[in-house]
């Protein structure tokens, strides 16, 4: 399954849509969240990770330094090393 960080940097060097100002257009901003976030959402669905979170400044200003940055934070599956089961008699049902 491919991983996000290669999706998004497939997309290096081409083209992002900004506004007048050099601040990413809503469509991108949407356009790259929705590609991010199908990937984590697909590895959720296989049980790789618990959650995720995708986050992408709308104030950064690709203009000024050619680079578009996207963060992403992944909730990571627990693991169980040791199981701990009490086991006890009574006289009653609790």
């Amino acid at each position: 399954m491919p991983d996000a960080r290669t999706a998004s940097t497939s997309r290096a060097t081409r083209p992002v849509r900004t506004e007048t100002t050099g601040y990413l257009a809503a469509s991108k901003i949407t356009a790259f969240k929705t590609l991010i976030g199908d990937i984590l959402a697909k590895m959720q669905a296989a049980q790789e990770i618990a959650g995720y979170a995708v986050t992408i400044d709308e104030k950064q200003n690709v203009l000024v330094d050619d680079t578009l940055r996207i963060g992403y934070v992944i909730v990571p599956v627990g693991v169980a090393t040791q199981i701990y089961v009490e086991e006890g008699l009574s006289l009653t049902a609790k």
